[in-house]
């Protein structure tokens, strides 16, 4: 048995601030934070300046944006100043002037939602009175205009300063690719309409389409050829399903511009959406993502893979290959997941094992989080096994075992006869120093002040901007556990979970340990570290979380089904409950858990997708991919195979948790046995 510690840094040196786990569980809330001692690097400010600062924050709670200045100006603490100044600066709605904006950023060096003020402040530049070479220096610093309005900026102070090839150089390309508020475009026509071509008119029309501005596009239509021109009036027309002429604005579309990557992707999802998948699927197939602008790329890849499946249900694994490899993207969440499952395709379905490892290896190479990384490597090693390379395959799953926190690292521990005991690094009492240099920022004595004048929102966003910096566990520590002592476990956990896929760990913040109810401390129904990982997932152990769906508390519980689990346990149903009862939740949340377990005969891969997305979508996908339970269906395909991507992120997230609650609840290295939780039922 081989023993599997977290992490590609060395674990050994990295430090983590803990109680010791495995001990009695402690309820979130603030007695569950350890008693600190902090020695701030100046003292903090006054009751007067703190209620400023109340005050201030509530004027632009209600869009008081005049009274929140004044309360600004009129501020004697540094902090309460810059906090009042971060609120004014960070907001969409505070009418700004451009010397506003810059002066916040100069100020606020190394505070959150410095996007939003540079943002701001190139919409503004147009009105400023700077000189053309006093606008080229503030556009061109940090890399240059990160908007479309601030390169039409660039552009004009350019050509103010003399230099015509460059600024009509960058104008042509905003005018082609970038998304622009309304003044701005105008601007942008009035001052460059004798530099942009007919081409560039066609593709500022095409891109008005791909984001739906149709208004703004047909008022450019004079600029356009005849053929662009009955191109976009057709897009026009599938995009709004006309009732009439529909198919008339189509064929009056020339040969030219029939298989135009954007009429082709607005047809597709108009077949798709009027139940025709079957020709939406082949339309899809049609489109060449490469042709088509960059930023449309990855809406033509998850248009193109809700059709995978229905490919795959057919056998026609060649057509969802086709719909998948030919995305053109270059980083982001689609790119992985289109070369993932183009390599999957390859390797399970097709027997092109050569082809799998480059998709593989591309995927590998431009993937940075634990999880992604962690794929990639796992299914290159499947990949090389598959070629035969048995050598290179048990590098990568060595490799890949590293991350032992997540899915495809714990497969890979015990792939094949192999073994692993789950051991994260060890504990460790926050030093001294580094609680001195934590409560030292000005930016957590910021978080205390936002916490007590009530300002969480405020809060979080500042706290999710640290975790991002933070690169000392033991900050992350306590950077979770002033969030805890505000109540604010979904901040403390998120917080935690941001330093976990930095490869910065802090273990207890980022699994917390919570008091389970005597029913599964002792019945035995359900596992105690399963209960755990679903609420980590549902929750992130908030206990007053309301989804978007209206599920409640802990366990995320649709009030209709806590009634009904109610009911069979013998309870009381109390809905205000779900929400401020965390053991009344639990109680309910586990039994409902342990009741779907024993509905799939012990199955938790089909539990935990039923808990997500309910029972009957899972017997659904039994019907479609095989029952997991089976000895002839591969689990670890059949969680691929899961076409709702939450659904199938889920299962993941879940057994991964799993495996680290029953390391957290022990208090001691545990076996790895993700492999067999996976098989459960059969």
């Amino acid at each position: 048995m081989i023993r599997v510690c977290a992490f590609a840094a060395a674990a050994s040196a990295v430090l983590v601030a803990s109680s010791a786990v495995g001990q009695q569980e402690t309820a979130p809330g603030p007695a569950s934070a350890q008693a600190t001692t902090y020695a701030p690097a100046a003292p903090m400010p006054s009751g007067a300046e703190r209620m400023r600062l109340r005050e201030g924050l509530a004027a632009a709670q209600s869009g008081d944006w005049g009274g929140l200045a004044s309360l600004r100006d009129s501020a004697t603490d540094p902090l309460v100043r810059r906090m009042l100044q971060w609120r004014w600066a960070s907001s969409n709605e505070a009418p700004l002037y451009f010397a506003d904006i810059k002066q916040a950023l100069d100020e606020l060096q190394g505070w959150p939602a410095r996007t939003i003020m540079r943002t701001r402040a190139e919409q503004a530049i147009f009105d400023s009175r700077l000189s053309p070479a006093e606008r080229i220096a503030f556009l061109r610093q940090d890399g240059g205009p990160i908007t479309g309005d601030g390169r039409i900026a660039l552009a004009m102070a350019l050509r103010d300063a003399g230099q015509r090839a460059e600024a009509n150089e960058i104008a042509r390309a905003s005018w082609r690719e970038d998304a622009l508020t309304s003044t701005t475009e105008d601007r942008a026509q009035q001052e460059f309409s004798s530099v942009f071509t007919q081409d560039d008119y066609a593709a500022r029309v095409s891109g008005l389409l791909w984001r739906d501005q149709r208004t703004a596009a047909q008022r450019l239509f004079s600029r356009l050829s005849s053929a662009d021109r009955a191109l976009a009036q057709a897009r026009i027309a599938v995009q709004t399903r006309q009732r009439r002429g529909l198919q008339a604005a189509i064929d009056a579309v020339p040969a030219s511009r029939q298989d135009d990557p954007g009429l082709l992707f607005d047809r597709a999802q108009y077949r798709r959406r009027t139940d025709q998948p079957i020709d939406a699927m082949q339309m899809a197939a049609r489109i060449d993502a490469r042709e088509a602008p960059l930023a449309a790329r990855s809406d033509i890849f998850r248009e193109r893979r809700l059709y995978v499946p229905r490919a795959m249900r057919a056998g026609n694994y060649s057509l969802a290959y086709q719909l998948v490899s030919n995305h053109g993207l270059t980083s982001g969440e689609s790119f992985a997941d289109a070369e993932w499952l183009s390599g999957w395709l390859s390797l399970r379905y097709l027997n092109q094992p050569q082809r799998a490892a480059e998709h593989f290896s591309h995927l590998s190479e431009n993937v940075s989080s634990p999880v992604s990384l962690s794929r990639a490597l796992y299914w290159r090693a499947e990949a090389q096994q598959a070629l035969g390379n048995r050598s290179e395959s048990e590098r990568l799953f060595n490799e890949a075992a590293r991350f032992n926190f997540t899915y495809y690292g714990q497969l890979a521990a015990t792939r094949g006869d192999r073994s692993a005991l789950l051991s994260l690094p060890e504990t460790a009492q926050v030093t001294q120093a580094a609680r001195d240099r934590f409560a030292n920022r000005e930016l957590v004595r910021a978080l205390r002040l936002m916490a007590e004048v009530g300002a969480q929102r405020d809060f979080e966003s500042i706290a999710f901007y640290l975790d991002d910096t933070l690169d000392d566990p033991m900050e992350m520590e306590l950077l979770s556990q002033l969030a805890r002592e505000q109540s604010y476990h979904r901040t403390a956990l998120r917080s935690a979970k941001a330093g976990l896929f930095r490869n910065v760990v802090a273990v207890s913040s980022a699994y917390p340990l919570i008091d389970l109810p005597p029913t599964v401390r002792t019945q035995g129904r359900i596992e105690p570290a399963l209960v755990l990982a679903i609420i980590r997932q549902e929750s992130e152990f908030d206990v007053g979380a309301i989804s978007s769906a209206n599920a409640r508390g802990l366990m995320q519980l649709i009030p209709s089904t806590a009634q009904a689990q109610a009911r069979r346990e013998g309870m009381s149903f109390e809905r205000s409950a779900l929400t401020s009862d965390a053991q009344y939740n639990m109680t309910l949340g586990s039994a409902h858990l342990a009741d779907l377990v024993d509905s799939f005969n012990g199955s938790y891969v089909l539990a935990i997708a039923s808990y997500n997305a309910g029972s009957h979508r899972a017997r659904e996908w039994i019907e479609d991919w095989g029952d997991p339970r089976s000895p002839s269906v591969d689990v670890v395909d059949w969680i691929e195979l899961i076409p709702f991507s939450e659904t199938r992120n889920y299962v993941q997230r879940v057994t991964e948790n799993l495996q680290v609650y029953r390391y957290r609840l022990a208090g001691q290295a545990t076996p790895i046995t993700l492999e067999q939780d996976l098989k459960r039922g059969g």
